[in-house]
């Protein structure tokens, strides 16, 4: 499944959620808080409207989207208690952190979120009965990083140290990290953490890296990376890694010169 038909899946799962949007009263437009974390890749929101309007959905017609961006993790909190405050039907949030406030902010209004592991994190009981009043699409993080692993293990035969960078602020990522690094033994290589929670850290990580002779980089899907992609992809290429991102954008972001 592409990413658009992705987000418009998860589109799909708000109007299929016990929402109550055809319950509303006659008359009454259906309201959806969208937060998004951190600034997006291309076409992320707009694939989230299509996905809306093959549903028969048309923004400031008989829907309306609030949508709101938190630059960082700490201004969650005050983005939800205004998208509370506005009486919205529906939360839409992305990534583990955004969706842990969100249940802060609001045990009442349904909350529809894509994260990365909602059991190891609290947010499920499990995926087929969510708890509370959250549901949403869960993204097999651990199933993907480790065969984002092995395939980067697989492009470079003699690579014997890779190393990972992950979010040290989203608690999605150190179950996951664990489990890579017990999955390494068995590809062969040694793993190198590289936990950062700030762009102002990913030089300083990089160093460490080709200072302890890593090979080649993986990369995980998170928020943190995909907004500061141009710096990141710059900085690896900078310093000559091999690197598996998690999206093609991150391949097309940055103009190389030889």
């Amino acid at each position: 499944m592409d990413r658009r038909a992705f987000i418009g899946t998860l589109a799909g799962t708000i109007l299929a959620a016990p929402l109550a949007v055809e319950a509303q009263p006659a008359g009454k437009v259906p309201r959806i808080g969208f937060l998004q974390p951190g600034p997006s890749l291309p076409g992320r929101f707009e694939a989230f409207r299509q996905g809306l309007r093959d549903l028969g959905y048309v923004e400031d017609k008989n829907v309306i989207i609030e949508f709101r961006v938190a630059r960082e993790p700490k201004e969650h909190a005050a983005l939800l208690a205004e998208l509370v405050n506005l009486k919205v039907d529906v939360l839409v949030t992305w990534t583990t952190p955004a969706t842990i406030a969100a249940t802060r902010a609001t045990s009442s209004i349904p909350i529809v979120a894509m994260t990365g592991d909602p059991m190891r994190t609290g947010l499920a009981a499990s995926l087929a009965r969510p708890k509370g009043n959250v549901t949403g699409i869960a993204i097999l993080v651990d199933e993907l990083e480790g065969k984002k692993l092995q395939l980067l293990r697989e492009a470079i035969p003699t690579v014997s140290r890779i190393a990972v960078m992950w979010n040290a602020d989203n608690p999605v990522w150190v179950g996951v990290v664990q489990r890579l690094s017990e999955v390494t033994p068995t590809l062969g290589v040694k793993l190198q953490e590289l936990p950062v929670t700030d762009s102002r850290q990913f030089e300083g990580a990089l160093l460490s890296a080709t200072a302890a002779g890593v090979g080649a980089l993986l990369l995980v899907e998170d928020v943190l990376f995909g907004g500061n992609s141009r710096k990141l992809v710059g900085l690896i290429a900078k310093y000559r890694l091999p690197a598996m991102y998690s999206q093609s954008a991150f391949a097309t972001t940055c103009c190389f010169t030889a």
